[in-house]
């Protein structure tokens, strides 16, 4: 009986431990998340669904599907997202997941919800183009702090 009880309690745990996920947002001019949270039990089976999910329970505006975020709480897209430095230098805005702490480089649908994902993140970045070449890419906009988005 000791075994057995001793053996529910250890189930018990690994569930615990294994059950929560932190989803956050990082928006475009602070390193502080605009959204923070910690997923306990979701339906998602992928991180797409996960980050549509969470979005409407936390009541954020998106232009997106699972396949992929345009905007979040109404950052630009589009043209309206390039932010031309130079005659040979922009910068190219949009969002850019991570799922424990690495860039999947696949689209959002692909990654599936499993006990390993601890961690889900999505910022608000840019692509760099110097002189016909992108030199970067996913960068967080909060280190630049576009003038185009951050200034009130």
């Amino acid at each position: 009986m000791k075994s057995l009880l001793l053996g529910v309690l250890i189930l018990m745990f690994q569930v615990i431990a294994f059950a929560a996920t932190s989803f956050e947002v990082i928006g475009p001019c602070s390193e502080e998340p605009i959204l923070s949270t910690s997923v306990t039990k979701t339906k998602a089976i992928n991180i797409g669904a996960l980050t549509i999910d969470q979005l409407d329970k936390n009541n954020f505006e998106y232009i997106g599907t699972e396949n992929k975020i345009d905007s979040i709480d109404g950052t630009p897209v589009g043209q309206a997202a390039l932010e031309i430095i130079s005659r040979s230098e922009m910068r190219a805005y949009g969002w850019c997941f991570y799922v424990n702490g690495q860039e999947p480089e696949v689209y959002p649908n692909e990654v599936k919800m499993s006990k390993s994902v601890k961690s889900v993140q999505w910022i608000f970045g840019y692509a760099h183009y110097v002189a016909g070449e992108w030199v970067s890419m996913c960068e967080p906009s909060w280190k630049v702090k576009p003038k185009f988005l951050c200034d009130n």
